[in-house]
């Protein structure tokens, strides 16, 4: 009578979900693209930022600059980018 055995560990950056592989680019490009438009939501500056661009038609440009400001404002607090002394 030994002890039932225990279902493996997640590890750090083990895939939670699996699915076929035929899905999977279609699932990565959805999430991709859902974690943007939060990340243009909820940056201050940062929806001004995208609509203005992609008024002028730069769509990739826009997301680039986006994830970028926002990146510059989680660490500095404030949208420019910290001063190298």
């Amino acid at each position: 009578m030994g002890r039932p055995e225990a279902p493996p560990r997640a590890h750090r950056g083990d895939p939670v979900l699996v699915f076929h592989p035929a899905v999977d680019p279609v699932i990565r490009l959805i999430v991709k693209l859902f974690r943007i438009m939060l990340l243009i939501i909820s940056s201050p500056g940062a929806l001004a930022i995208a609509i203005a661009n992609i008024r002028t038609g730069v769509l990739h440009t826009a997301l680039i600059a986006t994830t970028h400001a926002h990146a510059i404002f989680r660490k500095t607090g404030t949208r420019r980018p910290a001063r190298r002394d």
